[in-house]
C-alpha cells in the first residue's frame, strides 16, 4: 500500500508496472511488464505486485518523460 499511497500523493493518473526480468522472472510478470493503469485501477495481486509471493515487481508513475530505452 505504500507504493499506492506515494503515486497518490505525486498525483499522478497512471502509473507502469515494472517487472525484474531475467530467468526466475514469472510468466505473470513478464505479461505485466510495461503496462500501463489507470490509479484508480489499482489492485494488488491483479493490476499491481506483488503479483505473487516474493514478487519483485515494481510500479513507477507515468509522467509523459521518456528517459530513454530500457536495457
Amino acid at each position: 500500500l505504500a507504493e499506492y499511497e506515494c503515486l497518490k500523493d505525486l498525483d499522478v493518473e497512471e502509473y507502469e508496472v515494472v517487472a525484474t526480468l531475467d530467468k526466475r522472472t514469472s510468466t505473470k510478470c513478464q505479461n505485466l511488464d510495461g503496462h500501463i493503469f489507470k490509479l484508480t485501477d489499482y489492485e494488488i495481486g491483479t493490476t499491481a505486485p506483488p503479483f505473487h509471493p516474493n514478487c519483485r515487481s515494481t510500479t513507477v508513475p507515468v509522467i509523459g518523460v521518456n528517459f530513454g530505452t530500457r536495457i
